[in-house]
């Protein structure tokens, strides 16, 4: 027991070190996903296609050998799920648990489960409770459908918690949705030593979905880009989201790989049919699989992959300014406070007199607010935003551009507005 204890101890020191740094080497936790074409489900009857899918599972268990914190296996038959039935999660290693992981495939991979999409996690713990099960991916119900999130990195507790409840001004939704501490207390009391960074990262993502009317890339990239202002380490962002219907990714430069589901296989599997889309962070290297061509997600890339599509997105995560062969004396200020909550003061300069244009549009360019349309005197002038739309309406949490265009100069700026 007290080499037991030892060790426990030493991981857990080695974990803290990793997290300031002092160690280079930061632990990652490792993912998988596959989900099948459309008018498909993951099982589809045809062995060698379904033996694509089942070396998908063994290369992830084969990995999960050297992930003492645990793994969890979760699928979807229909949009919301049952967690008692459709999430398999383990506290140890699959090579101390191998029986019930071959046990939860052969289910998912059955002719009567239904399952269209499935998702994997590999846990070293960094933050939060240790010696549980795998909590990833994490899974909240909202919106008629159950969510589902799986982490790799690791976030600070604190500033997520400050987005969460605006700097502590409002608590109202991390209240009704409040994170796990795993039978140690309240979250707000000496339960935070266990509450998991991935799941404030979690809620935070669906915070932000919920705010854009459950636009689901929108609330993404609101969410993406407000964090990037406050911790910009883009490499400990990557995930698996899911509505139970498509896969959200997220990630840096090589550190996710998936398939677009269209891939014809080269001889001797000419014939094999390809029926599913499949991500890992660690692809097969031998078999049949491996021969997939498993494209690695890019810096700050949102991919979706739903039954029927595949879709890449950028996330600008720095917007620049730009401006024409206009004098350089105009002048655009950034705003302040910035981010805000309430008011906002944007501040210009012009040389002569000139029509100028001040605007509030999103980051799609759609129009928010028009602030002036009207001819304005040499000099400096201010203006406040209130964050209300034309028809008066509050806006949501997220990121905004304001732009100037005048006769002789353009120019545009972002700003945060955090409810």
């Amino acid at each position: 027991m007290e080499l037991l204890n030892t060790a426990y101890s030493s991981r857990k020191l080695a974990n803290a070190l990793l997290i300031i740094g002092l160690i280079q080497l930061a632990p990652a936790c490792n993912m998988m996903a596959v989900i099948a074409n459309e008018n498909s489900l993951l099982y589809c009857g045809q062995p060698d296609s379904d033996n694509l899918i089942l070396e998908v599972f063994t290369t992830f268990k084969n990995q999960g050998n050297n992930y003492p914190d645990g793994w969890s296996l979760l699928f979807y038959d229909s949009t919301v799920i049952n967690s008692a039935e459709n999430v398999v999660r383990s506290a140890n290693s699959t090579t101390e648990s191998g029986s019930v992981f071959d046990s939860t495939v052969a289910a998912i991979m059955s002719s009567e489960s239904g399952a269209y999409i499935a998702i994997g996690h590999l846990r070293i713990a960094t933050s939060g409770a240790t010696g549980i099960p795998d909590p990833h991916p994490f899974i909240l119900d909202m919106n008629d459908r159950t969510f589902s999130f799986a982490h790799n990195g690791t976030l600070p507790k604190s500033t997520l918690m400050d987005l969460l409840t605006n700097n502590g001004a409002d608590s109202t939704w991390i209240n009704l949705h409040p994170p796990a501490t795993y039978g140690h207390g309240d979250w707000t009391d000496s339960g935070w030593e266990y509450v998991i960074d991935s799941e404030l990262f979690f809620f935070w993502l669906l915070k932000n979905i919920e705010e854009t009317g459950w636009d689901m890339l929108s609330g993404l990239e609101t969410a993406l880009q407000v964090l990037d202002q406050v911790w910009s380490n883009s490499g400990q962002r990557t995930f698996i989201l899911s509505d139970g219907t498509n896969l959200f990714l997220h990630g840096n430069a090589h550190n996710l790989y998936y398939t677009t589901g269209s891939d014809t296989l080269p001889a001797p599997f000419e014939d094999v049919v390809v029926h599913h889309k499949a991500v890992m962070s660690q692809y097969p290297e031998q078999g049949v699989s491996s021969n997939l061509n498993w494209i690695p997600i890019m810096d700050d890339q949102i991919v979706i992959l739903s039954q029927s599509s595949l879709t890449t997105y950028s996330l600008n995560t720095t917007i620049g300014s730009v401006s024409n062969n206009g004098p350089i004396s105009c002048l655009l200020e950034q705003n302040y406070p910035n981010p805000f909550n309430s008011v906002t003061t944007i501040k210009y300069y012009l040389p002569n007199q000139q029509m100028v244009h001040i605007a509030i549009v999103d980051l799609r360019g759609r129009m928010v607010r028009k602030l002036i349309n009207c001819i304005h005197n040499a000099g400096y002038h201010t203006l406040n935003w209130n964050a209300r739309d034309d028809r008066g309406h509050r806006v949501s949490s997220g990121i905004y551009l304001f732009q100037i265009q005048s006769e002789s100069f353009s120019d545009y700026r972002k700003m945060i507005f955090l409810k």
